[in-house]
């Protein structure tokens, strides 16, 4: 009798525990990381006709406004190369005095048939993913895309042109320092080679430079690194 009483405490025990939620296992790494800086696309999903239907009572399942369960997946979306046709009405005045076209978009060439979207994504793969124009052409045509290096190097060459009036303006701001990048170099000097710490006086010596790269310095007046790197300075 007193085994039968233990045995349906036991089954009484499991009975309850079945009811109760499981535990969750431990978690291991950092969990899921925020992503603040993509973009969200929000997909709802439905039940499909046949669904909509109780399996108890065989009544209509009604939507629940505003319940969903969510759950996030990073997805990529696949870069797609189009061939945009560009039509440019044409206007024309009754009197056929007159005939005007409207504008077309920028472009980096006249008559050149790559966009400038184009030419900042091959030089942004080049220089920023320092991935090569000859790679990108093999990656280029297994999207579709039949293109050559020298291309894509014309692109490049002709956005680097357009921006040639800013890199100048950088450029001559950047000479109106003392002396060029030497906030932190005696610092990184020392903490990369193990030199003791040398003075402004030492690290940047008035040089003749031989090729002026400033118009508001003469010649010898610079304040560059005379040859920063080589055994003699040291």
């Amino acid at each position: 009798m007193r085994f039968q009483l233990e045995t349906e405490k036991d089954m009484a025990r499991l009975r309850q525990a079945a009811l109760l939620p499981k535990e969750a296992p431990p978690s291991h790494g950092h969990g899921p990381r925020a992503q603040p800086t993509l973009p969200t696309l929000e997909v709802v999903y439905t039940l499909e006709e046949p669904d909509k239907q109780c399996p108890k009572c065989g009544g209509a399942l009604n939507e629940m406004k505003g319940c969903y369960e969510d759950a996030e997946e990073v997805d990529v979306v696949e870069r797609r190369f189009v061939l945009r046709r560009h039509k440019r009405q044409k206007y024309r005045c009754s009197c056929d005095g007159c005939v005007e076209t409207a504008l077309g978009p920028p472009k980096l060439q006249p008559g050149g048939r790559y966009s400038v979207d184009f030419a900042v994504e091959v030089a942004a793969a080049k220089y920023l993913d320092h991935l090569p124009l000859k790679r990108q052409v093999r990656v280029m045509a297994r999207e579709g895309l039949v293109v050559d290096s020298q291309t894509l190097w014309s692109q490049i060459d002709a956005l680097a042109q357009l921006l040639a009036p800013a890199h100048e303006a950088l450029h001559a701001a950047l000479l109106t320092r003392e002396i060029l990048g030497g906030e932190k170099l005696a610092g990184l000097i020392e903490s990369t080679f193990g030199f003791t710490r040398l003075s402004n006086e030492v690290l940047f010596t008035p040089v003749p430079d031989l090729v002026p790269r400033t118009a508001n310095h003469g010649l010898g007046k610079a304040q560059l690194i005379d040859c920063l790197f080589t055994w003699h300075r040291w």
